[in-house]
């Protein structure tokens, strides 16, 4: 799968939600199982040039504690490098179906030449928050 200047290998499993609200020229969005809770991949560019120019200068890191300060995350949570990637996790309560339902999130942040990508991967399944399946996507990310 490519995705402008980032590619990344997706086993059939995952389809792509072309009707999702978040989806745009910038933003894709793919599903594993019959909804995005057992897990999503959500691809979303920044680029760093136009109006965004001044992020061009920032680091991966600096870019993801920006997102975080943007957000209002930075009390929550915090950036780790690990393996050379940059990433933060995250936990929220959202309401499905009526019921509380615990989402968790893993961002990693990419540079590529003219942007900046964000891979957001997430469930409502801990024991696959917490196992290979997210470590396994993103050791597929290439970024030109």
């Amino acid at each position: 799968m490519t995705f402008h200047g980032l590619t990344m290998q997706l086993t059939d499993k995952y389809t792509e939600d072309k009707d999702s609200s978040i989806v745009n020229e910038n933003s894709r969005l793919f599903a594993k199982g019959k909804s995005s809770l057992e897990v999503a991949v959500h691809l979303l560019r920044e680029p760093t040039v136009g109006e965004s120019e001044i992020l061009a200068d920032l680091s991966e890191k600096e870019y993801a504690e920006l997102m975080l300060k943007t957000y209002g995350w930075d009390d929550k949570t915090s950036v780790e490098q690990k393996d050379g990637l940059t990433f933060f996790k995250k936990t929220e309560t959202l309401q499905v179906g009526g019921k509380d339902t615990e989402f968790y999130y893993t961002y990693y942040i990419f540079k590529g030449k003219d942007a900046f990508y964000r891979v957001m991967l997430y469930t409502v399944q801990k024991s696959v928050y917490e196992g290979s399946t997210f470590s396994d996507i993103i050791k597929t990310v290439k970024v030109k």
